[in-house]
């Protein structure tokens, strides 16, 4: 099967998320993720049009999206969330050349807090009287 090339269409953001779902579904995704998907496909829909043709889609539009995300929502763990499925799908796009290539974009994952060795003694003495 021919790929489609760059600039060959006229692909819409939107156009592209329906395309990333249906490949999640060939791919016999679970339905959960791919409800995720579209989940995460309303709030990316709140910043970024739909009808944004992808070729205008840049490393500055990710940006702004960011930022967007950070003055919406206070959990880092959504927004690391969303921009993760962003990435997948941009990922999907730029793979099968329907969209150019960006640069690399890093994402932060936020660290997890580690047990104190108080709270580690309790669990522990907690898991004992069980047995």
């Amino acid at each position: 099967m021919q790929r489609l090339k760059m600039g060959n269409q006229n692909l819409t953001f939107g156009e592209c998320c329906k395309m990333y779902i249906q490949d999640c579904k060939m791919r016999n995704l679970r339905p959960a993720t791919i409800n995720h998907y579209k989940s995460s496909y309303k709030q990316m829909f709140n910043y970024l049009s739909p009808d944004m043709p992808i070729n205008e889609f840049t490393v500055d539009t990710f940006n702004q999206y960011v930022l967007y995300l950070k003055g919406h929502l206070s959990n880092d763990m959504s927004i690391n969330e969303y921009l993760r499925d962003l990435i997948t799908t941009l990922h999907y796009l730029m793979d099968n050349e329907y969209m150019h290539t960006l640069k690399s974009i890093k994402i932060d994952k936020p660290a997890k807090e580690a047990y104190s060795n108080d709270e580690l003694k309790i669990l522990l003495k907690n898991k004992y009287k069980q047995m």
